[in-house]
């Protein structure tokens, strides 16, 4: 499912708590959005790679491709390359823009619904994190030994007494 910052996960865009339910998540649409799924998700913390984590979702829809429609068997196989260049240092600034062509090109073309699911994080994780892409592409040598690891996505939250 799309991916969400902190300030989206936790208020949704007309500024209500958003709740863990189907109705709340979807408040936003894909844009600000996101989708209960199968009804788990994963939260991880400011210092972790949203370049790794979508790495990491890639290789699974490729490898849980059935291979029967053309966008999702080459389209799946392309997103976990291009990952794979970025988080090892091989990427290029043109590799973000290629990752948002062949995800718009997975999503709505496909038999089964994995195709859209391998598209929306990808989708998502360059919408609200394209900064920490950038970051890979521009300093390889680094993101092999640290993560991006920047709070700066969640507008501050507020301390509840």
């Amino acid at each position: 499912m799309p991916i969400l910052p902190a300030n989206l996960l936790l208020k949704t865009v007309k500024g209500e708590t958003r709740m863990m339910t189907y109705e709340s998540l979807s408040d936003g649409g894909f844009e600000k959005g996101s989708m209960m799924g199968s009804g788990g998700f994963i939260v991880l913390d400011e210092d972790q790679c949203v370049v790794r984590h979508t790495l990491t979702l890639a290789r699974f829809y490729h490898h849980e491709s059935c291979g029967q429609c053309s966008p999702c068997r080459e389209g799946t196989g392309w997103l976990e390359k291009i990952f794979h260049n970025i988080e090892y240092g091989k990427g290029k600034m043109s590799d973000i823009d290629l990752l948002w062509d062949v995800q718009s090109n997975i999503e709505g073309n496909t038999i089964c619904p994995l195709g859209d699911a391998a598209a929306w994080p990808v989708a998502a994780s360059i919408r609200h994190f394209r900064d920490e892409f950038a970051w890979h592409v521009e300093n390889p040598a680094e993101a092999q030994k640290r993560n991006f690891g920047l709070a700066h996505y969640a507008d501050p939250l507020e301390v509840v007494a």
